[in-house]
């Protein structure tokens, strides 16, 4: 690996715990379900939609 390469390579616990901004746009149908099961479900609509990314990401 190059110094270069060095400088910007991190350990995959570090980007693991980075953290950066993720724009969704969602079709309205889409929301409107999302919210009915976030309000089922008791928990925010930006809750539901952090929880849904996280998985996807793990």
């Amino acid at each position: 690996m190059c110094m270069e390469e060095e400088k910007y390579s991190v350990s995959q616990n570090e980007s693991r715990d980075a953290m950066c901004e993720v724009k969704v746009e969602l079709p309205m149908d889409m929301l409107a379900r999302l919210a009915q099961q976030a309000a089922a479900e008791g928990v925010t609509l930006e809750q539901l939609v952090a929880q849904t990314v996280r998985e996807l990401v793990e």
